[in-house]
């Protein structure tokens, strides 16, 4: 799309894919009643192999280094040995694992900073990865916005978890009716968004201060660096990285 808003649009398809999922099969009169029904179904039987899959969804998580020797370990594994500090996750359904290339230019540029004692607002908080990270490399408070309740919930849970509940609120409210301006304000968001919000995102961040944006598309960051009004609102281009497909932005604010 050209617009950075990423509007919906309808898609016409020549059909449609459903699954359906049965603890035991049904017998030869279901189908043969849903084919007299709807003749124009095609039915396909497969038989899943029985598995735990909540063990089988762990499988996929592992311990990993974010950034600057600190490691992402979810909850049920153990600490690796070179791990210098650990940051405990339990990813559930928010986004943020620390896996994806966004979270890691994110974290890659955040721990380039110096953040002792600073106020940093982590705005699409997901499970609050990003504020933890922060939090562990010494700011001194620390608020995450969310528009997902289920996310906000994980990420209160993920900081409980992390001991850090006294430094990270993470509020019912979005980034707009945040108090106050914040010394380093991160967004790792899809930038359609980004664009939306920029007002708010600009307004939060204090003269010196830092604004990290991620969540752009290379093929699209032309036309975002026209939407996002950053020049002509007193900030300066302090870095630019990439990784993968996605680009990663530090500003500073004069």
């Amino acid at each position: 799309q050209e617009s950075q808003k990423y509007e919906p649009e309808t898609v016409v398809t020549p059909h449609h894919d459903l699954e359906v999922y049965f603890t035991q099969k049904p017998d030869e009169a279901f189908f043969a009643e849903l084919g007299a029904r709807f003749p124009e179904i095609a039915v396909e039987i497969r038989q899943e192999e029985e598995k735990d899959w909540l063990e089988e969804w762990k499988k996929g998580y592992e311990p990993f280094c974010l950034a600057k020797g600190l490691w992402v370990v979810p909850s049920w594994r153990e600490k690796p040995a070179e791990a210098q500090a650990e940051l405990r996750i339990d990813p559930g359904m928010a986004f943020g694992t620390g896996t994806h290339a966004t979270t890691r230019l994110a974290a890659g540029l955040l721990s380039d900073l110096s953040l002792q004692n600073t106020r940093v607002l982590d705005v699409g908080t997901g499970t609050g990865i990003l504020a933890m990270a922060a939090c562990q490399w010494g700011a001194g408070s620390l608020v995450g916005t969310e528009i997902d309740p289920q996310a906000r919930e994980v990420a209160r849970e993920n900081i409980e978890r992390n001991q850090m509940s006294a430094k990270i609120t993470v509020p019912e409210f979005q980034v707009e009716s945040v108090e106050g301006e914040f010394d380093v304000v991160i967004a790792n968001i899809i930038d359609g968004i980004l664009v939306e919000i920029q007002d708010a995102l600009m307004a939060k961040t204090k003269r010196g201060g830092h604004l990290l944006l991620t969540g752009i598309l290379q093929e699209r960051e032309a036309g975002f660096r026209e939407e996002f009004k950053w020049q002509s609102s007193g900030f300066e281009l302090v870095e630019r990285r990439v990784d993968e497909e996605w680009v990663g932005l530090l500003l500073r604010r004069h």
